[in-house]
């Protein structure tokens, strides 16, 4: 079985359980119980984290990881600290996904990240850039707002190409 919400790093990478298998699914690629079958030695980096998606290091070596619940954790060696996003819906798939560090954080302490809000119905997405500093979120601008949603399906991976453009995935 995998420790669902868990994330390991594995010599110079890193990789996270991101969902438990039902028991009755066999559990498929890299899990503890297959480093640990192998005797591959391995570090776990967080624990209790709830549906991590996207994982993310900044300049300083600090790890960002964003939860489906809508919390942004901030990993510094064993320390753990999480900010709460507000007005996340976590219907299904859907809730906190993307996250992208702006390209020149070390300056502006950008951050950027996609996620659904609950409007009543429809389930759009939004993409808001903070500041982040000191694990503290503020000055919070809208990018791109009522990005077509749903309960399930709605991507949410940012990332910035050569070009310094943000570029994001939605849906299937």
């Amino acid at each position: 079985f995998a420790l669902a919400g868990t994330a390991y790093m594995l010599k110079d990478s890193l990789f996270a359980d991101l969902f438990a298998p039902a028991p009755s699914q066999e559990l498929k690629g890299l899990s503890k119980a297959y480093l640990d079958e192998q005797d591959i030695p391995y570090t776990t980096v967080a624990k209790n984290l709830s549906s991590p998606w996207e994982l993310q290091f900044l300049p300083n070596g600090d790890m960002l990881v964003t939860e489906q619940v809508g919390r942004l954790t901030t990993i510094q060696g064993d320390t753990q600290t999480s900010v709460d996003i507000q007005n996340v819906a976590t219907v299904g798939n859907s809730g906190l996904r993307g996250l992208e560090i702006h390209p020149n954080f070390a300056d502006n302490n950008r951050i950027y990240l996609m996620y659904t809000i609950n409007d009543g119905s429809d389930y759009p997405n939004v993409i808001m850039s903070y500041e982040l500093k000191n694990n503290i979120l503020s000055d919070p601008f809208i990018i791109l707002e009522g990005i077509l949603g749903s309960k399930y399906n709605n991507g949410g991976r940012l990332a910035f190409g050569p070009d310094n453009y943000l570029y994001v995935t939605t849906g299937d």
